[in-house]
């Protein structure tokens, strides 16, 4: 009887704070922003797409240079509890740049890898398919 009762309360400690130590973080939006992007290897038939949040489809040239236009993307919403980061809702994070060969999606990224891609030497962003 004593083993329930302290796993019930257990229970109800654990319940209390998921409740009330839980929270909706709002995460900042971010500005509009133009990217060169170079791509390495093959660029024959390739464009590139971002999809949110409209879709705008950008070509690329064939010496594998495109310039891409993002618009200002809106807030959204992360999960805290107790101070930890559970979900990250920052439109950073979401998947809505798409490199197309041939029409069909080779590989996708989020703002946030696009900005860690390495520099070539005209300040394009680097991008290795």
């Amino acid at each position: 009887m004593r083993a329930a009762l302290i796993t019930l309360g257990v229970l109800v400690a654990v319940a209390l704070v998921a409740m009330f130590g839980t929270i909706q973080a709002m995460e900042k939006g971010s500005p509009a922003a133009q990217y060169n992007v170079h791509l390495a290897g093959t660029s024959t038939n390739c464009a590139i797409r971002v999809t949110w949040p409209i879709t705008n489809e950008f070509s690329v040239s064939k010496t594998g240079e495109a310039v891409i236009d993002v618009p200002a993307l809106p807030h959204g919403c992360g999960l805290v509890c107790l101070g930890i980061r559970l979900t990250d809702g920052s439109p950073r994070s979401q998947k809505i740049i798409d490199v197309l060969q041939g029409g069909s999606v080779v590989r996708r990224l989020s703002l946030r890898e696009l900005d860690r891609l390495p520099l070539d030497n005209s300040g394009a962003r680097k991008l290795r398919l």
